[in-house]
């Protein structure tokens, strides 16, 4: 959660401007890593992936689930991480006297 914490969250807070929504899209990103997880362990074991115990997600003995979970989530961090990065460099600061050519070195009276 610390990765996501300090990779997904500026990202989100920067493209939104409001920190209560990145953390919202924060946690809707990252359950949908999840149901990403879900989907593949579905295709990979069938419909019957829950009765056989594979949706389980057991910390202590990893499974499939978790792992994909795990790789989803640093790829999302990773790719949030450098859109963040490239948005944060990119943002629009505009100096106080940059408005107008040559300003700063010719004062009016």
């Amino acid at each position: 959660m610390l990765v996501s914490a300090l990779c997904i969250v500026p990202f989100y807070s920067l493209a939104t401007g409001r920190q209560l929504a990145a953390v919202v899209f924060t946690i809707f990103s990252v359950f949908a890593m999840k149901l990403l997880g879900c989907v593949v362990v579905v295709l990979v074991y069938g419909w019957d992936a829950s009765d056989r115990g594979y949706t389980a997600m057991p910390w202590e003995h990893p499974n499939l689930l978790v792992w994909l979970f795990l790789s989803n989530t640093a790829v999302l961090s990773a790719l949030m991480y450098r859109a963040g990065r490239a948005k944060f460099i990119n943002r629009d600061v505009v100096p106080c006297c940059a408005t107008q050519p040559g300003a700063a070195l010719n004062p009016e009276p």
